[in-house]
């Protein structure tokens, strides 16, 4: 764990590869057939959440617009793939443990943030806003759960309620 601060000049770097790779498993996933993925939570880095460490803060990047998210539209184009994105958001100084939804034409249907955060994971996250958004999709209606909400049956259960086909 201390030669994790080796890392801390090479975090754009870890973040394009990491996203890279996953987006190179999205497209193997289309090519068994699949027609939406959900990436792993935080996918474009180490796991991170509960250490501590400021040096992750800078990971965080507009979930909308950052370069996270312009490289996961291109792959949702090129494969037309819906794709479920959970990244480190940075929202008006804020950050939060987000996941964008990409339509399989790359356009960016939404994002969520999660709702609940556990204690040791506070100044890392700021708590989202409650939300049971559902999204339209060529693969159906997709509602997304992040990290420990899933361990709230009220957030599965409202997305449900509120449509969803399938929830990551």
């Amino acid at each position: 764990a201390s030669d994790l601060a080796q890392l801390g000049p090479k975090l754009e770097d870890l973040r394009r590869c990491n996203t890279a790779h996953n987006l190179e498993l999205a497209s193997e996933a289309k090519g068994m057939g699949a027609r939406v993925v959900c990436l792993g939570q935080l996918f474009c880095a180490p796991f991170f959440p509960g250490r501590g460490d400021p040096m992750w803060l800078s990971l965080a990047e507009d979930a909308l617009k950052g370069p996270t998210v312009k490289e996961v539209c291109k792959a949702a184009y090129e494969n037309a793939l819906v794709i479920v994105a959970p990244l480190y958001e940075l929202d008006a100084g804020r950050r939060y443990d987000s996941a964008v939804v990409i339509d399989e034409r790359g356009i960016v249907l939404g994002r969520v943030r999660r709702r609940h955060i556990r204690p040791e994971e506070a100044g890392q996250f700021e708590p989202g806003e409650p939300s049971f958004a559902v999204f339209e999709t060529a693969a159906g209606r997709v509602g997304v759960n992040i990290g420990y909400d899933r361990h709230f049956s009220t957030m599965t259960a409202g997305l449900a309620r509120a449509g969803a086909d399938i929830v990551f």
